[in-house]
Formats: C-alpha cells, sequence, structure tokens
C-alpha cells in the first residue's frame, strides 16, 4: 500500500469515528442499575425546581429513560453556567 492509498484509508476510518461518536451522543444513556435513573431523575426534578432549568420536560426524560448524551451534555453545561453566575 503506498502513502496515497494509506492517506485515503486514514481519512475513511477517522470519518467513520466521527459518524459513530455522533451515533453515541444521541443514544439513550444506560445504566447498570435502576437505582442510577432513579437518582438523575430526583435530582433533574431539584434542579427544575431550583430554576436552574425552565423546562419540566428534562425531568420527565430521565423518569421515562429517554435521556441521551446529549442531553446530559447540555443541561450539565447550562446548570453549570448557571451555577456561576452565566445568564443562559
Amino acid at each position: 500500500m503506498n502513502e496515497m492509498d494509506l492517506a485515503f484509508w486514514q481519512e475513511i476510518i477517522e470519518v467513520k469515528q466521527i459518524e459513530e461518536a455522533e451515533n453515541d451522543m444521541t443514544r439513550k444513556l444506560e445504566f447498570e442499575h435502576d437505582w442510577q435513573w432513579d437518582q438523575l431523575s430526583t435530582a433533574l426534578d431539584g434542579l427544575y425546581h431550583k430554576g436552574l432549568f425552565g423546562d419540566y420536560n428534562w425531568a420527565e426524560k430521565a423518569s421515562k429513560r429517554e435521556i441521551t448524551a446529549a442531553d446530559a451534555l447540555f443541561l450539565s453545561t447550562v446548570i453549570l453556567a448557571r451555577q456561576n453566575g452565566v445568564d443562559v
């Protein structure tokens, strides 16, 4: 395999890895234990009632076990920002 072929296949592999990472972000979270879902649901309920986010659907999604990695990242970022005085 020459350098050009190698570069082509490396590019294909990198694109596939990016696509897989994007798919991971939209996949629903998977926890080993039920208590982890319960704790996440309770935490989001409490954070909603403290005003750290404004849409109760996030807590409902957790109680239905429908939160994705992208959802969790978004919520974590917004909550952290608000706890540190950032107006988002």
